[in-house]
């Protein structure tokens, strides 16, 4: 059922086994997971069931350093799904593993533990799966590997869209969209009840055995800071982490007909990683076509030219003259690069985030290496020449726009001094309190974060049923 929360009677104090904070990718995967189950679900949604202008304003925030995207997270019924792009890869083993060479690296799991929840994503929900031993790059080589995506078909993109009637028809599940947590009201290692208010001046409070925060990698640091939970050593916020994105850099082809797909990208291999101390960073090729590069200096051209003519004049239209090098960098996990509260309130005196985030020595390091190689193997095997602007000295970086990819604020690990939440997402000082998203991130690997949050999610139901805790 989906409740507008201005129709609760103001002042009730609602009641759940789980409660949901967020219907973005992790609050829609954990709440599929209990539809129609005798466990009582309440969902709260600060937003309405599409976008809404006054509610966007509750996202605002300060940056420091780097700007970031005020519009790269959406308050409404699906969250950020429904600005997703839909590029849909699992993290590499590697991602997981602790790198001598990378401070703060390593998770408390290994890929081998989300294996079957990659799969389970897959099944349960009809997104692509994907076989990286299947592919072969046109550039692969012992230095170059490439990295495999594949693309969620649009009408799967929207999980509000998507997932709005399975959850308007759930007899356990109660949505509150227009409602905005205030305040988690705990006692020692307990959140006592969640306390809601909306722009319209009601409100109301519920209670939940167990309570997961999925409301996005900036939210769900700023919730906790907020509320002063789980930061007894000064970690919520810290290693806030995205992968910086740019065009920087040209690949001009010998042959013009090459055909390169769009879907298979190139980083470094493992042992190109570890001897040069790289990051697990990738490019995509985006092709440039003759054809129209030429029409582009035509602004008009006559109606009766026949394909046949246009096809001598200015090239077939397949023939590519080059290709954009599209870069996703991994960044090193960066306790300096954090959320915190800034002077600023939102509509209900809650002081909203500040944001420091730069890129570091070790993230440009990573991207100059990988250029290196694709330069050298572009030539060795006789595809083309390379060019790029990532070793220019003068200038600014050249990648630097944020791919909304917010990581790492609050950081699984064994240590509470290092980390928010332990391997189970748990928050370390909290009985009752998970956390679900990309902010639980240790480190961001070469992977767009949505397929492994929908794994890790699901990972998490799992453990709260094997637990019994719902």
């Amino acid at each position: 059922m989906i409740i507008g929360a201005n129709s609760v009677p103001k002042g009730s104090k609602l009641e759940a086994d789980l409660v949901i904070v967020g219907t973005g990718a992790a609050g829609i995967s954990l709440a599929f997971k209990f539809a129609n189950s005798p466990l009582k679900v309440v969902m709260i949604e600060s937003g309405k069931m599409q976008g809404n202008d006054n509610l966007q304003e509750l996202n605002r925030f300060e940056t420091t350093g780097l700007p970031i995207d005020h519009f790269s997270r959406m308050r409404s019924f699906g969250g950020t799904t429904t600005l997703w792009g839909g590029k849909w890869k699992p993290h590499d083993e590697s991602d997981f593993l602790e790198r001598d060479w990378v401070p703060h690296s390593g998770w408390p799991i290994n890929r081998s533990e989300l294996d079957r929840y990659y799969k389970e994503s897959a099944d349960i929900l009809d997104m692509p799966v994907i076989e990286d031993r299947d592919v072969h790059g046109f550039l692969e080589s012992e230095i170059l590997k490439a990295h495999t995506f594949k693309n969620v078909p649009d009408q799967y993109l929207d999980f509000g869209k998507r997932f709005e009637t399975l959850l308007s028809k759930s007899k356990n599940i109660q949505v509150y969209t227009e409602a905005t947590v205030v305040c988690l009201e705990h006692k020692s290692d307990t959140i006592e009840q969640i306390h809601i208010k909306t722009l319209e001046g009601n409100e109301f409070s519920v209670k939940g055995k167990m309570v997961i925060l999925a409301c996005g990698g900036i939210e769900n640091a700023r919730l906790l800071l907020l509320n002063n939970i789980g930061n007894e050593f000064d970690q919520v916020g810290r290693y806030y982490m995205d992968h910086p994105k740019g065009d920087a850099g040209t690949l001009t082809p010998i042959d013009s007909k090459v055909e390169v797909s769009r879907t298979i990208g190139f980083g470094l291999s493992e042992k190109a990683q570890r001897d040069n101390k790289a990051l697990n960073s990738y490019v995509l090729f985006v092709p440039t076509y003759k054809r129209n590069e030429i029409l582009k200096k035509w602004p008009r051209i006559p109606r009766g030219i026949t394909r046949r003519i246009l096809n001598l004049l200015f090239g077939e239209p397949t023939q590519i003259s080059s290709f954009v090098v599209k870069n996703y960098m991994e960044q090193a996990p960066d306790p300096e690069n954090r959320i915190t509260l800034g002077e600023s309130v939102d509509a209900f005196g809650n002081k909203l985030p500040k944001i420091h985030w730069t890129i570091r020595d070790l993230d440009k390091h990573s991207v100059r290496v990988l250029h290196e190689a694709l330069q050298e193997e572009a030539v060795r095997k006789n595809f083309g020449t390379m060019e790029s602007s990532v070793f220019e000295e003068s200038g600014p970086w050249p990648i630097s726009t944020d791919a909304a990819h917010h990581m790492g604020s609050t950081r699984m690990g064994t240590d509470p001094k290092t980390s928010v939440v332990d391997k189970d997402s748990r928050v370390h000082s909290m009985r009752n309190l998970y956390i679900a998203g990309s902010s639980v991130f240790p480190t961001g690997g070469a992977s767009s974060a949505t397929t492994t949050i929908i794994a890790l999610t699901l990972r998490l139901a799992n453990h709260l049923k094997e637990k019994g805790l719902v």
